[in-house]
């Protein structure tokens, strides 16, 4: 029987211009794929946030990890003040900025983020007076162990 044991978890908060989106690879003329300038910078400061808030502790962990994503806006100051606490339903999808977190935390704070075996994202109401997007990302590290049964 195995026995799944939580073993810690790392926090991080990156505070950006504007929320990225991952974006489909490019093709140069040689016909070689490369990733697009921007996404390039949002995986660099992902991963420099995390390397200076929680380091390089988790880097090598190959068991299971879960993932929480907090995505957080500000109101546009041309949008009416009512508007704070609305659902922000606006771009970039959630999942193309699931799949940059995840990508740009490879290595760094897990092997491979086929490790993750539950992912979640939560967009936050819009809130005004902020001059930053912020991202919190919270990992979850836990091991498996096998245990063989008695039989009775």
């Amino acid at each position: 029987m195995w026995r799944v044991r939580h073993i810690g978890k790392a926090k991080c908060d990156i505070a950006l211009e504007k929320i990225p989106t991952k974006q489909r690879p490019r093709w140069n003329g040689d016909k070689q794929p490369y990733t697009p300038r921007n996404t390039a910078k949002a995986e660099k400061e992902i991963r420099g946030a995390w390397r200076k808030q929680v380091g390089h502790r988790w880097m090598n962990h190959e068991g299971e990890v879960r993932v929480m994503i907090l995505i957080e806006r500000p109101l546009s100051k041309s949008n009416p003040k009512y508007w704070a606490g609305k659902a922000d339903v606006m771009t970039p999808d959630l999942d193309n900025t699931a799949k940059l977190c995840c990508d740009a935390l490879n290595g760094v704070a897990y092997v491979d983020d086929k490790q993750v075996t539950q992912l979640h994202v939560i967009r936050l109401p819009r809130v005004p007076f902020r001059k930053h997007c912020r991202i919190r990302v919270r990992i979850d590290y836990y091991e498996e162990s096998y245990f063989k049964e008695r039989r009775k």
